[in-house]
């Protein structure tokens, strides 16, 4: 259900979650049905008109007569009209609660019936006749109340007129029917008074958008697992349904050609209720998803609040905003099975490349979409969109936490299945699409055959963009492109600009606020320093800046930010004007980092005496295990030696006890042997000397 407040031009519309909310249910949800009438707004004006005819009538009576009995009866029956605008103001009050003064038409309101009351008791107690005849004239102040009332009474009866006037276009052939019918269908619901009609136009809408119109129920044909989700879940499919049914008439659809292309216009979010079920979501958690297009978000605190279901849930929210769960014909169950799945393959012990990673780089893209106005300036449609906020939740799937570079030099299995070409990059969209294609995973079963093919392909085009050793050939392409006015965002580089702009987000950690900043550094390098110590257990070269002992983390950031980040932030700014925040935010960080450097060498310089102190106990144990080793071929030397049989009995005893302590030092020199003679790491004393 909906509601309005109206004046002119300025609305105040309610919806049924917002009304609930702030407690109108039950009997004033009644009331508020009844207050929207026309009937009961035309019966306002027509009391207000009639109350001020009767004070001209006031007026123009003789003051000889404000002594008698008629005078009397005057202010008795302009006490029923005072009461009946104060009932008025009560009974809105009651129903709308404290949504009703929102409208500062409504406290105008207010504050005449109150300057009434205040004149009526003048004009009783004040006996001058000049100033009783001003008094008099209260019933102009009423009048003002009338345009209010027959401007809502004039916007219903214009829908109505609107609806009468429909054109009903069917020529759009790109469009499925149960597409055309669901849009004709909410145009005329749009137009209804009646809460029962607008209800049942909406059952019709969800039952044609779900495809289960000629089903008595839902089977379950999918497998066991499908089948315990859908117990946890209970009735996540109908639920969402219904949100995206709510959601589709404030959505403004990205479309070619639409005088709407500027951008798609979204409201707070409306379904709270709906995705509070689905998600299990606080209040709190609820109100974090409606800075998801802010460049403040904060994706740990969302993580948390999410119950470790980020990517799922912020994925799954974005594509109901976007009603691309109907555009493609997919199954939100389905689809949370899919992408919980995925979750999963990005890995808990991972420091950096995980899944808030994955989820922080959809909501920063997400950012860049919608503030930038890239749907117009890049004609973005449905399948463009999916395409990225999909691409961008798997872009670093089954990650390893280690780069390319090291599973080349250890000739991992994955290099050697790529041929040293974007190795990660590869398998995270292979093993994406791979998944897709499974059958309890396989979200696109019921999308057209073209849509399926089109966002594979443009999935694999993002995914692969993410690849470091593609940045400076194409940003250099972008950065020629833009130059001699060749590029066509629109058109012909849309590929181009999406696999950048996926790239942007991926590397943007450094234009976040400066406390997220400091979070995913600390994170990152974690992640490098862990294979830098891999390296140099194996005896291979360590890769650059995966050496703990080596790497100033602040002059690294200064570096990234001055040669990759910054330029590539300033290329990109071109398209997308929203970025000059973002660097603001380099620029402020860059400073931070500067005044950190000091600080890191500490931290280098406490690595690397740790490292050293590491070593010299290894190779200490080394050399006592070879001294041990020593007495050990000694003694074993001594036993081939030695006959027993040639000893008296006093020799014997002593050769006993001999070969007891022998064998006991044996056993020790064994045990020792755990103690690596020759340790796999690399370094040694003189490397830092």
């Amino acid at each position: 259900m909906e509601c309005s407040l109206q004046w002119g031009n300025k609305s105040y519309v309610f919806h049924t979650e917002e009304l609930e909310s702030h407690g109108v249910i039950g009997r004033r949800r009644y009331f508020v049905q009844n207050l929207q009438k026309s009937f009961v707004s035309i019966c306002i004006v027509g009391l207000i008109m009639a109350y001020c005819m009767f004070t001209f009538v006031m007026t123009a009576a003789d003051k000889d007569t404000g002594k008698t009995s008629i005078m009397v009866m005057y202010h008795f029956i302009e006490v029923i009209f005072i009461v009946c605008f104060v009932l008025e103001l009560l009974v809105n009050k009651y129903a709308f609660r404290d949504l009703y003064f929102q409208n500062k038409f409504n406290l105008v309101n207010l504050v005449l019936v109150g300057a009434i009351i205040v004149f009526w008791l003048g004009d009783i107690f004040i006996d001058e006749y000049s100033v009783s005849i001003i008094l008099r004239v209260r019933g102009c102040l009423r009048l003002f109340h009338i345009p209010i009332i027959l401007s809502n009474i004039q916007t219903r009866t214009n829908t109505k007129e609107d609806f009468s006037m429909i054109d009903f276009d069917f020529s759009d052939s790109d469009k499925p029917n149960s597409e055309k019918i669901i849009d004709i269908l909410m145009q005329i619901g749009d137009t209804l008074e009646d809460p029962k009609s607008y209800n049942d136009i909406h059952y019709c809408i969800k039952h044609i958008a779900s495809g289960t119109l000629d089903k008595i129920g839902v089977k379950d044909s999918q497998s066991q697992e499908v089948g315990s989700l859908r117990k946890r879940r209970g009735a996540i499919l109908q639920m969402e349904e219904q949100a995206w049914i709510k959601s589709c008439t404030n959505l403004v659809k990205i479309k070619r050609g639409s005088e709407n292309a500027g951008g798609i216009v979204l409201k707070t979010l409306e379904n709270q209720k709906s995705l509070k079920s689905c998600l299990d979501l606080d209040f709190d958690h609820i109100k974090l998803m409606e800075d998801l297009d802010t460049f403040e978000f904060d994706i740990f605190d969302f993580k948390e609040k999410s119950k470790n279901r980020e990517l799922t849930t912020i994925t799954s929210c974005l594509l109901h905003k976007h009603s691309l769960y109907s555009s493609f014909k997919i199954h939100v169950e389905e689809y949370f099975l899919f992408m919980d799945k995925i979750s999963s393959g990005y890995k808990e012990e991972v420091k950096y490349h995980n899944a808030t990673h994955a989820a922080d780089l959809c909501q920063t893209l997400y950012t860049f979409i919608m503030n930038g106005d890239w749907i117009s300036k890049g004609d973005l449609e449905n399948i463009d969109l999916f395409s990225m906020i999909l691409g961008a939740a798997v872009h670093d799937h089954e990650h390893p936490g280690f780069n390319n570079q090291y599973l080349i030099n250890t000739s991992d299995p994955l290099a050697v299945r790529y041929n040293d070409i974007s190795v990660l990059e590869n398998h995270h969209i292979a093993s994406s699409l791979a998944l897709m294609n499974t059958a309890n995973y396989d979200i696109l079963r019921r999308s057209d055959k073209d849509d399926r093919v089109e966002i594979k392909k443009r999935m694999i085009h993002i995914v692969l963009s993410t690849d470091m050793s593609k940045h400076f050939s194409d940003m250099g392409l972008f950065k020629s492109k833009w130059a001699s006015n060749t590029l066509e965002p629109d058109d012909k580089d849309k590929l181009l600009c999406m696999g950048i702009g996926c790239h942007l987000a991926d590397i943007s950690n450094p234009s976040k606020p400066w406390d997220l900043t400091l979070k995913w550094t600390e994170l990152l390098f974690e992640e490098f320093f862990h294979q830098g110590d891999k390296e140099k257990e194996l005896g291979i070269q360590v890769s650059d800046l995966m050496d703990r002992c080596c790497v100033n983390i602040a002059k690294a950031q200064l570096g990234f930010i001055d040669v990759i980040v910054k330029p590539t932030f300033e290329a990109f700014s071109k398209l997308l004007k929203c970025l000059d925040k973002n660097l603001q935010n380099i620029d402020r960080n860059r400073e931070n980092w500067s005044q950190k450097v000091d600080e890191y060498q500490q931290r280098m310089i406490s690595e690397a005496d740790k490292a050293r102190s590491d070593i010299r106990i290894i190779e200490e144990a080394k050399s006592e295990s070879e001294e041990d080793d020593s007495h050990t071929h000694k003694l074993s030397n001594l036993e081939s030696s030695i006959d027993p049989s040639s000893f008296s009995d006093s020799q014997s005893h002593i050769a006993a006890e001999l070969f007891k302590k022998g064998s006991e030092v044996k056993a020790k020199n064994h045990r020792n042997k755990k103690i690596p003679r020759n340790s796999k790491k690399s370094l040694s004393l003189s490397d830092f000397e």
